[in-house]
Formats: structure tokens, C-alpha cells, sequence
């Protein structure tokens, strides 16, 4: 029974000035990893390139962008491998504004990569996320965007706390 469940306070406690930009915040969670038994170990779960593309033109104008995809060495190893999908050039090339996850570490030397993410997630207000780790803070959270790539070629909605706006599911 979800209705007595209350989320952590990680707003309160992550809350910070150290990631604040001049346009609202908006992370994309993205992933690309071989998932076993599912179509011949091929992954399915993750915002294709095109997508992404299309995604952050919508997104740029009206927010600064944090694109969060670990890699294998800013994470803990796990069944999953994780391979290259082509994004972080394509966001490059084409919305060069698009900070990643790796970049703020980099100017961030001092904070550990889970450190990074609650600090960075907890002053962010809107999420698009696929399913999986990433998922959960959109999921634990009051705010009112988070969406999920949940098929081969379709963004769907999944529901957060109080509901979600997200970008309709492609036919």
C-alpha cells in the first residue's frame, strides 16, 4: 500500500546552490546495456539516438539539460554490460549547451559520482528517464514530468507519486 509510504527527504538533504543554472533543470536518463533473455540479448530499454535527438529539442529552449548515461568506469560493475551507443557525440554536435553527467564531475573532482547525482537530482524539477536505477528518483519524487522509454520504439508514460506529463507514446 503505497498510500502510506513517504518518500525520503532527499531534497532537504541534497539541496544545494552548487548546481543551479539560469533555466530550470531537466535530466535525461539514459542507459544502453545488453539485457539478458530479452530479444536475443539486444538492448530494448534506452532512448535511441534519433529520440534523444528529437527529446532535446524540445527540451533546450526552455531548460538546461544534464544528460546522465554511466559509463562502465563512473559506476559499479554489475551483470549488465554497457555498451556505446553514439549519444554523447551526437549531443555534442548538435546541442553542445546539453551538460553530461561526466562533464559536471569532472569540474566537480571532490564529490563521488553518487554524491554528484543526489546533489544534482535533488534540484531538478523535471526527469525523463527510461527504466531502471535512474528511474527511481523521478519515481520517489513530487515533481511533475518523468517519462520512460518502456519498448522498442515508443516513449511511454510511467507514473510517478502525483502522475506524469510526458511525451506521448509514437504508433
Amino acid at each position: 500500500d503505497l498510500a502510506q509510504w513517504i518518500p525520503p527527504p532527499y531534497k532537504e538533504i541534497y539541496g544545494n546552490e552548487m548546481f543551479r543554472w539560469a533555466k530550470p533543470l531537466c535530466i535525461v536518463c539514459n542507459k544502453f546495456t545488453r539485457e539478458p533473455s530479452v530479444l536475443l540479448h539486444r538492448a530494448r530499454n534506452f532512448i535511441s539516438v534519433p529520440d534523444l535527438l528529437q527529446i532535446l529539442k524540445v527540451l533546450t529552449p526552455r531548460y538546461q539539460v544534464v544528460y546522465v548515461r554511466p559509463r562502465p568506469n563512473d559506476i559499479v560493475n554489475d551483470h549488465q554490460a554497457i555498451r556505446d551507443l553514439g549519444d554523447f557525440e551526437a549531443i555534442q554536435k548538435h546541442f553542445p549547451e546539453v551538460m553530461t553527467i561526466q562533464q559536471l564531475h569532472a569540474r566537480h573532482p571532490g564529490l563521488t559520482f553518487n554524491e554528484l547525482q543526489m546533489r544534482l537530482f535533488a534540484n531538478c524539477e523535471r526527469f525523463v528517464s527510461v527504466l531502471g536505477g535512474h528511474r527511481t528518483w523521478p519515481a520517489t519524487s513530487e515533481e511533475p514530468m518523468s517519462c520512460t522509454r518502456a519498448r522498442v520504439g515508443r516513449l511511454a508514460a510511467a507514473p510517478t507519486k502525483t502522475g506524469s506529463t510526458c511525451f506521448p507514446a509514437r504508433g
